[in-house]
């Protein structure tokens, strides 16, 4: 497993906006080949954190452009450049 971690500062009060951001992307996020899971944590104080898991480092890699736009898209929402960074998984519990 592979996740691509995204260090993303908001503007103030925009977690709402941002969650349904990325809820309107399900269906096209969907389609990713590899694509596993989506998790946003809201650290506090307008840092989220967000965990994207793929089966395979070829997948998140492949996924990069794609992220991109993504991350642009939430432009109205960053008060700062998100920062994007592929990191192996060598653990996952569900339970």
């Amino acid at each position: 497993m592979h996740a691509s971690v995204v260090e993303i500062k908001l503007k103030p009060g925009t977690v709402t906006e941002l969650v349904n951001f990325a809820e309107d992307l399900r269906e096209e996020l969907a389609q990713l080949e590899g694509l596993k899971e989506l998790i946003l944590i809201d650290k506090g104080n307008q840092d989220i954190l967000g965990i994207v898991i793929y089966e395979t480092a070829a997948q998140q890699q492949a996924t990069t452009a794609r992220a991109q736009e993504v991350l642009a898209g939430m432009a109205e929402f960053v008060a700062e450049p998100p920062v994007r960074k592929g990191c192996n998984v060598p653990l996952l519990l569900s339970f």
